[in-house]
């Protein structure tokens, strides 16, 4: 299996190392490594494919109501890449501000993976 981290399944690869000495402590030292299997690869149709988007006071979605109006009025737009991601390639991408009524000290970005487990129960979704 490949090393895969997720918020309900984990498959890690690990080194552990014992020395046994006589008339020292023995020391021990693990460390992780990352499997990744050749020939694998996304669906083509996902595959290099750029997602565009768009962010607007409108368009939030942890802002409602009268918090909405004290927002001032920007729009930010760009373009992600692809959304199949390699972790051996870098993530690329593009952020423009095309305008905003104040100024602007600093831009953040993070990164959301949204993880799905299908279940005889349904479906869980878990955003990290």
């Amino acid at each position: 299996f490949e090393t895969y981290h997720g918020v309900f399944v984990n498959v890690q690869y690990c080194i552990t190392v014992r020395l046994q000495r006589r008339f020292a402590k023995d020391q021990r030292e693990a460390i992780n490594f990352i499997v990744q299997s050749p020939g694998q690869s996304a669906p083509t149709q996902l595959k290099d494919k750029p997602v565009p988007f768009t962010l607007e006071p409108g368009n939030l979605k942890n802002v409602r109501g009268r918090a909405l109006d004290r927002i001032p009025s920007f729009l930010i737009t760009g373009c992600v890449d692809t959304v199949v991601c390699d972790i051996t390639k870098p993530f690329t991408g593009s952020v423009q501000v095309d305008h905003c009524d104040h100024r602007i000290r600093s831009i953040e970005l993070q990164l959301v993976r949204v993880e799905f487990c299908a279940a005889a129960e349904g479906v869980a979704k878990e955003a990290t």
